[in-house]
C-alpha cells in the first residue's frame, strides 16, 4: 500500500506520472480516463519509457507497506467504525 497522504511522493515517481502498469518489468501500459474518471483505454508505451518506469516502480515498492500493516494502523477505515447509511 503506497499511501501518499502519509509521506512525501518519492522523487522517482515524479518522472513517471499518471496511472500505469509495468508488465513483466519490460513494457509500460499507460491508462487513460475521461474527465469524469471513467476508464477510456490503455496505451502500450515505447520501450524508451521502460527504464524510468522501472525505477519509479522500485521506488514505490521500497516506500510502500504491506496492506495488513497499513490496515492495522488505520482502524478509522474499518467497516465496524464507519457509520452505514440507513
Amino acid at each position: 500500500m503506497l499511501d501518499l497522504a502519509e509521506q512525501p511522493v518519492p522523487r522517482e515517481l515524479l518522472y513517471a506520472p499518471g496511472d500505469w502498469s509495468l508488465i513483466d518489468g519490460q513494457r509500460v501500459l499507460k491508462m487513460h480516463y475521461h474527465p469524469d474518471g471513467q476508464f477510456h483505454g490503455a496505451q502500450l508505451l515505447d520501450l524508451s519509457h521502460t527504464e524510468r518506469h522501472r525505477i519509479a516502480a522500485d521506488a514505490a515498492w521500497d516506500t510502500a507497506v504491506d496492506l495488513t500493516t497499513w490496515w492495522q494502523r488505520h482502524p478509522e477505515h474499518h467497516r465496524s467504525r464507519v457509520k452505514q447509511p440507513k
